[in-house]
């Protein structure tokens, strides 16, 4: 089915923000009443250059067609208007089967007034991916699902372990703070690390990119292996590109490197299709987040707390991809 995607105005009078609101809702009730379907709220981000996350809303939205859902997808990147967005969903009552949150895409202000609205709806929410701000959100109608990142960690260890003991081996992120996620995934190997790649999170692939590319300038280890972990699949593309144009001669030489493998924490479908067929050339794998697994557990979720079912509450374990 076809989303709903808000394209909604700022207006600076509280009285019409409201009103217009409760519009909203006057007219997601006549779209329900023609169509009979029941619905679900997509809150995210708009950004959805990043690949988890534009493979994730697509594997959601794919899931509510199979179980004719209708969509409606709210960017929390105008959080000015946000509250009075959420305001015209609860109009909706009982046929709003319930909201998916995604916080990892969202804005710091987005969030807040989402943790906001969150304590106040009696809808079933399930928030997808943890983040700091909603861990404290253990109500009755919030659920989570997520990947366990110490799982993922352990996972992405014993990979290390079996094929990169004995290299020099480099973690790439998100520049500081780190994210608890981020703090997790770290820690397993943090003894093991020879050293730290930081990057813009807001233009990771090229940020990471040219980060990467001065690193290994710089460091040009010969002898050995470089190993770069990456946090996910953006970063993990930005060394792929940096290490590609070292080994086809960046300004008008080539350069001598080593052996160079590249591991991700999200290894996406699209990231894993590319890599078969030649167009990356370094990444190596890593763990899989599956997203069609993840929008199903999401939904599965919101169907048992509408029935007050407690019974789906464990987090996902992750698996390995490996090419060599």
């Amino acid at each position: 089915m076809t989303p709903i995607v808000e394209k909604f105005i700022t207006s600076a009078s509280i009285r019409v923000l409201h009103s217009f609101a409760k519009s909203v809702g006057e007219k997601l009730n006549l779209f329900r009443k023609l169509s009979g379907d029941s619905f679900v709220a997509i809150v995210c981000g708009g950004d959805f250059d990043r690949v988890f996350f534009r493979e994730l809303v697509a594997a959601i939205l794919d899931e509510c067609t199979t179980r004719k859902l209708v969509p409606i997808i709210i960017d929390t990147t105008r959080p000015n208007t946000l509250e009075f967005r959420l305001a015209g969903l609860e109009t909706l009552g009982k046929a709003l089967s319930g909201i998916l949150y995604l916080p990892a895409a969202s804005s710091a202000e987005g969030r807040r007034k989402m943790i906001d609205f969150i304590k106040r709806t009696s809808r079933p929410v399930v928030i997808v991916d943890k983040s700091n701000d909603s861990e404290f959100l253990d109500t009755k109608n919030v659920k989570f699902s997520h990947y366990d990142n110490y799982k993922l960690s352990e996972a992405m260890r014993s990979i290390l372990d079996a094929h990169s003991k004995d290299e020099s081996v480099y973690w790439v992120c998100h520049e500081s703070p780190m994210s608890e996620n981020g703090k997790i995934r770290y820690g397993s190997y943090a003894n093991h690390f020879r050293g730290t790649i930081s990057c813009d999170p807001i233009k990771s692939r090229d940020d990471s990119y040219r980060k990467s590319l001065m690193h290994m300038i710089s460091t040009n280890e010969t002898s050995k292996c470089m190993t770069f972990v990456c946090l996910n699949d953006d970063i993990a593309l930005g060394v792929d590109d940096a290490a590609f144009a070292l080994h086809t001669g960046v300004g008008g030489h080539i350069q001598e490197l080593p052996h160079i493998r590249i591991w991700s924490y999200d290894c996406t479908r699209s990231l894993m299709e590319r890599r078969k067929t030649g167009d990356l050339k370094f990444i190596c794998g890593g763990t899989v987040q599956d997203v069609s697994e993840l929008a199903r557990d999401s939904l599965d979720k919101i169907a048992s707390l509408s029935l007050s079912n407690s019974a789906f509450g464990n987090d996902l374990s992750p698996k390995q991809t490996i090419i060599l």
